[in-house]
């Protein structure tokens, strides 16, 4: 597709706490954490705004520079590999001149990001941390096939018992399928995919290092 025949608006997410906590959302997101501003650096809202108005005609002239280079270099961008927002990704690399940014410099700031959120996110879940320390440590990087049922009685000899008795780990089978789901992206990232077929009268999940 053409560069500028379609756009789409970004969602902006504002807040203390972390809030990629689902991995889906995770791998297309960037997460930016701001400085805190100390008293030094804190400035009055009047002031703010009238430093605004004298560096905004820079930012749209860095910003047009940007959009210009992308459109005299995305037919030329063909990436090796393709990270989720495929599409922002290419665009990038095609306007990393004129930003002034070198060659490989995007692509690695964006890899590092979307890893440290899906790290951060992978350590935030239990079900997803017991998966993997199940399946390297227990199971020594082997495969493993069964049932929901049967993997859930295996991950609560795993997990203390702290996370067993907590609200985040999933008691019912249906509960914990469901999280077994919202972990496979997250699992991926450590080299484990989760499957899940139907065979006969039982749902089996697989488990394997890729």
């Amino acid at each position: 597709m053409p560069i500028g025949s379609k756009g789409a608006r970004p969602v902006l997410l504002n807040g203390i706490p972390a809030l990629t906590e689902r991995a889906d959302l995770a791998e297309r997101a960037l997460s930016v954490r701001l400085k805190r501003i100390d008293e030094v650096g804190r400035q009055p809202e009047e002031v703010f705004w009238q430093e605004w108005e004298q560096l905004k005609p820079r930012m749209l002239g860095a910003l047009l520079d940007a959009l210009s280079g992308a459109i005299r270099n995305i037919e030329s961008v063909h990436l090796e590999r393709h990270p989720r927002m495929a599409d922002f990704a290419r665009l990038m690399v095609a306007a990393s001149s004129g930003l002034g940014w070198e060659e490989g410099e995007f692509l690695e700031a964006y890899e590092s990001n979307r890893s440290g959120t899906a790290e951060a996110v992978f350590e935030g879940d239990p079900v997803a941390v017991a998966l993997h320390e199940f399946l390297m440590v227990r199971q020594g990087g082997e495969s493993w096939v069964g049932t929901a049922t049967e993997l859930l009685a295996e991950l609560n000899m795993v997990v203390s018992d702290q996370i067993r008795s907590s609200r985040f780990w999933p008691t019912k089978v249906n509960t914990f399928g469901s999280a077994v789901d919202r972990a496979s992206p997250l699992l991926r990232q450590k080299r484990i995919q989760v499957q899940k077929k139907a065979t006969g009268s039982k749902r089996l999940i697989y488990l394997d290092v890729i």
